[in-house]
């Protein structure tokens, strides 16, 4: 397993934590309702966001309106469960109705430039396969009125010939309603740009990732990393995948 004294052979010491039991994600926007999450989790690494946002300037490609690597997510833990591996990407929304295209390519865009910096070290690329990878994105509950909302997007949805500019909402409601319903989905990579990208190695590019929403409606709560790895390995759709 890749260490953090690997890491700071290179990077920011203030870009990567070693935590023993837990490590804790914060919301910085003044107006984020949702500002806090612990999760609980064996020893392992968490890496907040300033390793992206220093990076943030080198990463103009892409910029089409669904490839763009500009875009962060809130952090990423790397631990271990009953003996395996885990690469967990986490990104913060206060609204469920927050988590939009943007917000999933916060998450999918982020997968490239974190296995990125990754792969430069031998203690994580020689072994990169036995990592079983999955996000987290966690939000207030969604109201009754967005689950309204949502129904006559469902309808509005078979109704409408998809343009250009309609895929994106496509994408994202259908993503939005298996949240919605089960709790969980999985991102595919071509839905977020990932199949117009050439000769860039294959552990870099995002095929299926699965996703997991909590729903915390406090200003701050606690996450149990165990209990979510478990429920997804119980998931026939998505233990095929992890």
């Amino acid at each position: 397993m890749i260490s953090c004294s690997d890491l700071y052979q290179i990077y920011d010491r203030a870009c990567f934590e070693h935590y023993d039991d837990s490590f804790c994600v914060k919301e910085k926007g003044s107006s984020a309702s949702l500002k806090k999450v612990v999760f609980m989790s064996s020893s392992g690494i968490f890496g907040g966001d300033k390793l992206l946002k220093e990076s943030l300037s080198i990463y103009f490609g892409g910029k089409d309106g669904k490839l763009n690597f500009k875009q962060n997510c809130d952090g990423f833990a790397i631990t271990q469960h009953n003996g395996k591996l885990y690469l967990i990407w986490i990104e913060l929304k206060s609204g469920f109705n927050g988590i939009k295209f943007e917000a999933l390519g916060q998450i999918a865009h982020s997968y490239l430039k974190i296995k990125h910096h990754l792969m430069m070290f031998t203690s994580f690329a020689t072994n990169h396969e036995e990592y079983k990878e999955f996000a987290i994105v966690i939000s207030h509950s969604p109201s009754a009125h967005f689950f309204h909302q949502m129904s006559n997007d469902d309808v509005a949805e078979r109704r409408l010939t998809i343009s250009s500019t309609h895929k994106s909402q496509a994408i994202v409601n259908k993503y939005r309603t298996e949240l919605r319903d089960n709790g969980e989905t999985v991102l595919r990579g071509v839905d977020f740009g990932y199949d117009k990208l050439k000769n860039i190695q294959k552990p870099l590019i995002l095929e299926h990732l699965p996703l997991v929403h909590i729903a915390i409606d406090d200003e701050q709560g606690s996450v149990d990393l165990s209990k979510i790895i478990e429920r997804l390995q119980s998931s026939p759709k998505i233990r095929e995948i992890l």
